[in-house]
């Protein structure tokens, strides 16, 4: 019976963790084509994407490999400007539900502490719309995290255009924290606005229709 339980566990864990990992991958295909569409330069940075190799192995396998830190949490990109005068480090997450523990979460800490400024892009799929906009770049923000004064802090969007560097400790977890984020039209100079929109209306078109018709 226990052994039975443990199968069961086990096949559960393996179905969750795929669901992750496509989840992952379409997130970060759709931050890369809109990047790339601006005429940016995306390279792939995660050390998954370096050693592809590394995603057919368990946790405690890859744990047991023991990379160091600087490896094991490189961001997602690097994105350079088409003149490639300008870097950003970029991290991409999914999430069905945006709080202040993903901003506070061991991996992000380190890599603002590692790399020293981190440009994070959060999908949404449930993103608030308290006023009623409707506007698909609620979807896929974005922000600037780095430290300051000696702890890690966001650059926090006040209004359209408007950041200040807040200290990510002092954030309340509520709905407007999804409001501290920022269209990427706005940290990413290219990206015109309206495409972006347009983007990202079109990325949840197409994940719908690779879905099976009820």
């Amino acid at each position: 019976m226990i052994g039975m339980l443990a199968l069961a566990f086990c096949v559960r864990r393996m179905i969750v963790d795929f669901k992750e990992r496509i989840q992952k991958e379409m997130s970060e295909a759709i931050v890369k084509a809109i990047l790339e569409d601006a005429g940016y330069r995306v390279i792939d940075f995660g050390i998954e994407r370096v050693l592809r190799e590394l995603s057919c192995l368990t946790a405690d396998q890859y744990n047991a490999l023991g990379f160091p830190d600087a490896a094991r949490r490189l961001p997602d990109f690097t994105v350079l400007t088409r003149e490639q005068d300008k870097k950003f480090l970029v991290e991409v997450k999914y999430r069905k539900a945006f709080d202040l523990g993903l901003l506070q979460c061991e991996e992000i800490q380190e890599q603002i502490s590692i790399f020293g400024e981190l440009y994070l892009v959060c999908i949404n799929g449930t993103a608030p719309d308290p006023y009623g906009y409707g506007s698909p770049r609620r979807f896929v923000p974005g922000c600037r995290l780095s430290r300051r004064n000696g702890v890690p802090a966001i650059h926090a969007r006040v209004r359209q255009g408007s950041c200040r560097w807040t200290a990510i400790g002092a954030l309340k977890d509520d709905e407007n924290l999804w409001w501290k984020m920022s269209p990427l039209s706005e940290l990413f100079e290219t990206v015109n606005d309206f495409r972006y929109g347009q983007q990202v209306d079109k990325a949840v078109e197409a994940l719908v229709e690779m879905l099976p018709a009820a």
